[in-house]
């Protein structure tokens, strides 16, 4: 029972240390967790909250730390280049769902996008002036081939 609190008590957040002028430090602890919070998919003002630290104090962190704001940056692209692979295997592995979302997301396609039809080849009419059936189906096969 006792490690059980023990281990609630390390999940639990805790405020960062201040410095002499009142600013937040940031250590490696806060950078790193930030990393992880940030993979899951929280925002800045929700990790701000996690953080117990007042949200405009934690972008102001992010300005002044670098670190911070690359590990914030490294944790969402880390989480987005998992979840992106995920999904292409999905498709390639022939998941309809998945093929159709990468293809609207990615391929930015719709089905009533006109954009991503064919170009219409403009109509031309043939008038074929034979009334000899032969003559006009020879005509007719050198139009549909092109020769």
């Amino acid at each position: 029972m006792a490690e059980k609190k023990e281990q609630e008590l390390i999940l639990a957040p805790r405020p960062p240390e201040k410095t002499r002028r009142g600013q937040v430090a940031t250590d490696y602890r806060l950078t790193e967790e930030a990393r992880m919070l940030a993979g899951y998919g929280l925002s800045i003002d929700q990790m701000a909250d996690y953080f117990q630290i007042n949200r405009m104090t934690f972008h102001r962190m992010m300005g002044r730390d670098k670190k911070l704001a690359t590990a914030v940056t490294n944790g969402k692209a880390t989480i987005l280049a998992e979840m992106a692979g995920i999904l292409v295997q999905k498709a390639r592995e022939g998941n309809v769902a998945a093929l159709i979302f990468y293809l609207r997301t990615q391929g930015k396609f719709t089905e009533d996008n006109s954009q991503n039809m064919l170009p219409e080849t403009p109509k031309t009419n043939y008038i074929i002036k034979t009334t000899d059936p032969n003559e006009a189906a020879r005509i007719y096969q050198q139009i549909m081939t092109g020769s």
